[in-house]
């Protein structure tokens, strides 16, 4: 009898995840949760979604090359920091966007090569996007270096 019962209860277990898309794995199986990708694609002015050439670090599949977006794999608790120069003569302002909705802002001063970078701890659920966007000014970089740099990793699942 408490075999039936245990398969009744997985039965409904699975038709409550269809339904509410609940994924019943063990947080330990969804394993590790990284990324840190280099290099935009050009010299970018605002108004612009940053894009990145090369990905150093993929962990968990959350990032997509093609749109330069990281999407939550998992529910969790996240943290993210970036960095980039400004232009010759040009300062910059960057946002990291979350849904599309500003969360944190770098400013890279008036001059070449000045620095500009930020970070934040953010609670993610499963689907929600992550994106950097050139608000206002310009970014260097050249062919030969990485100055714009973007990593992610998960600190805690729930």
């Amino acid at each position: 009898m408490k075999r039936i019962e245990c398969l009744t209860a997985f039965l409904l277990a699975l038709t409550i995840e269809s339904e509410c898309q609940i994924d019943l794995r063990p947080p330990s199986s969804f394993g590790d949760v990284a990324f840190t990708v280099k290099k935009a694609t050009e010299k970018l002015e605002a108004f612009a979604h940053v894009h990145f050439q090369d990905v150093l670090t993929n962990l968990g599949g959350g990032w997509n090359s093609q749109t330069s977006e990281f999407e939550a794999p998992v529910n969790g608790g996240y943290f993210f920091i970036f960095h980039a120069i400004s232009d010759e003569g040009s300062d910059f302002t960057m946002a990291l966007v979350k849904n599309k909705e500003y969360q944190v802002t770098a400013y890279g001063t008036t001059g070449f090569l000045k620095h500009g970078s930020n970070s934040a701890f953010l609670e993610l659920r499963r689907g929600d996007i992550i994106a950097l966007q050139l608000q206002q000014g310009k970014i260097y970089e050249p062919r030969h270096a990485s100055y714009t740099t973007f990593t992610g990793f998960i600190v805690f699942q729930f």
